[in-house]
């Protein structure tokens, strides 16, 4: 038992000391050409050369291998001195990244070329004899000495991504939300009791700045900003005249002007605007054939009464991307998840169904982190995110959110709040339009089937003449009077179409009046 506790003593005390020689290392004995090697030339090395001079390791070009000291000072085919510790001048790595020489520029492309900070740090590194430390003691150093910040993720693909550093700047959107200590002492003391805290703020970059703030405007200058802002349109000559004479003080009579233009049901219009185009919104599918979605303006008119109603923001999101989940039968929360249609989607006779499919997941999934989180995910998809602390494993854990969701027309009945003017003399017309089509369909198979041939336009009928266009699928291409100028025995049968103006079977967004452009979920 003394034994083996000692044994375990020993074990403790050596592991001890290994992580303080570590720490020690990183924080005491790295030298500077050492700190230069694991923060500047390695990443370097690893970005810009390594992917042809060493990762393959069947695929070594010139025969230079620049993964280790060793490797590194053997040369390559070009010449044995590519590395010279203590000379930079002599050392054909320097030469060749500053392109010195027309025949030996690396790397090759000058999209790839080294920076100047890059280029210094490389030459100061090698006349301080090129030191390559172990990777542990790489590691060491950068996690003691490296700039920025480090963000825990899941893990990337390497270790090296997953030890990255970022610039505070550049993490300003993953920040906590603060409460920081308003500047009301900038503000003139009349002003502060009245002052919104962000006057405060700005008045603090102003005076960082050495700049002063601008005059109040006045009211017919309030009025116009107002409404313009908030409407998207000019204010009326008579509100105008209105607002310049109302009695109450400036404060009190902007404050009913803004309550004003927040209830018009144009704020909606002219905010809802703005989202629309966040997430894309189109009344087709885009592509070459461009195919019409004709439910998309309900998810438009959603959008401009959450914008009316001042919905949540946080129920505004998790409507839109997963509506049918919270509220299966309710219209309204339908109607919100035609934000996963929004994205172009086309799948014709030479597309792979798979491949749609996949590319319908590739970009709900770049486009949630495009709206919600303020930078796309197309990025990771691949590798790990170049910019962002987003490792490709997070990526697909995200799309596997949406792996279940499927096409498909869901019945979502009419809102009372819903917009349905002129529907039913709609229906009643393009009622008319099937009817009259499958007519002239029918008399054109007649024909067929009779072996009856039609050797001119000149000698059809009447309706024929007229009604040449009147094809529900809207392609003359396949009209054969316009491409023959007589009736071919088509394959397969014309048939008339479902839905006027184009085939159903064509977009799976498709309805018939009383469906929303919606996704159904896969139990």
């Amino acid at each position: 038992m003394k034994t083996q506790r000692y044994i375990h003593l020993i074990i403790l005390i050596t592991a001890c000391t290994y992580a303080a020689t570590l720490n020690g290392y990183a924080q005491i004995k790295a030298s500077q050409a050492e700190k230069l090697f694991a923060l500047s030339v390695k990443p370097m090395l690893m970005e810009k050369c390594v992917g042809c001079h060493g990762e393959d390791r069947k695929k070594i070009k010139g025969g230079l291998d620049l993964l280790s000291l060793k490797a590194t000072l053997k040369g390559g085919e070009e010449s044995p001195q590519v590395l010279v510790p203590g000379d930079a001048k002599k050392s054909t790595l320097l030469a060749a990244v500053q392109w010195l020489d027309e025949d030996l520029e690396m790397p090759p492309k000058e999209n790839d070329r080294l920076s100047k900070k890059q280029i210094e740090d490389l030459e100061k590194w090698i006349n301080l004899g090129a030191p390559w430390p172990t990777e542990q003691q790489v590691a060491a150093i950068y996690d003691a000495y490296a700039p920025g910040i480090k963000v825990k993720t899941s893990g990337g693909l390497g270790a090296e991504w997953t030890q990255r550093r970022y610039q505070a700047d550049d993490l300003w959107a993953y920040q906590s939300i603060k409460d920081p200590k308003v500047p009301w002492h900038l503000l003139p003391t009349q002003e502060r009791k009245n002052a919104n805290p962000i006057d405060a703020f700005i008045q603090a970059k102003l005076k960082q700045a050495d700049l002063k703030p601008a005059p109040p405007a006045d009211r017919r200058t309030l009025i116009r900003r107002a409404t313009f802002d908030l409407l998207g349109l000019p204010p009326s000559p008579k509100e105008v005249e209105q607002f310049l004479h109302d009695p109450a003080t400036d404060q009190q009579a902007f404050a009913s002007l803004v309550d004003r233009l927040l209830a018009s049901p144009h704020y909606g219009e002219q905010w809802g605007r703005h989202w629309l185009d966040v997430v894309r919104y189109a009344d087709s599918a885009g592509f070459a054939n461009d195919y019409e979605r004709p439910n998309a303006w309900r998810y438009r008119d959603y959008v401009i009464r959450s914008f009316n109603q001042d919905k949540p923001y946080d129920q505004f999101v998790r409507e839109q991307i997963a509506g049918d989940e919270l509220e299966p039968v309710d219209s309204e929360k339908l109607i919100a998840t035609g934000f996963l249609r929004m994205g172009p989607w086309e799948q014709t006779d030479m597309s792979v169904a798979k491949l749609t499919r996949q590319a319908f997941l590739d970009d709900v999934t770049n486009i949630v982190g495009q709206v919600f989180l303020g930078h796309t995910l197309r990025c990771a998809q691949c590798h790990d995110h170049k910019f962002d602390p987003i490792p490709t494993k997070d990526y697909y854990r995200m799309q596997a959110i949406f792996a279940t969701t499927q096409f498909g027309d869901r019945h979502a009945a009419f809102l009372p709040k819903e917009n349905l003017n002129g529907m039913k003399s709609d229906k009643h017309y393009l009622q008319q339009r099937i009817q009259k089509n499958e007519t002239n369909l029918k008399e054109l198979n007649q024909l067929i089937e009779t072996g009856s041939q039609v050797v001119a336009l000149g000698v059809t009928s009447d309706y024929l003449q007229h009604q040449a266009y009147s094809f529900p699928t809207g392609d003359n291409r396949r009209n054969p009077l316009l491409r023959f100028g007589r009736v071919r025995r088509p394959s397969p049968r014309i048939r008339p179409s479902t839905t006027f103006g184009y085939s159903s079977e064509r977009d799976t967004c498709s309805s018939h009046g009383a469906e929303p452009v919606s996704t159904a979920r896969c139990p």
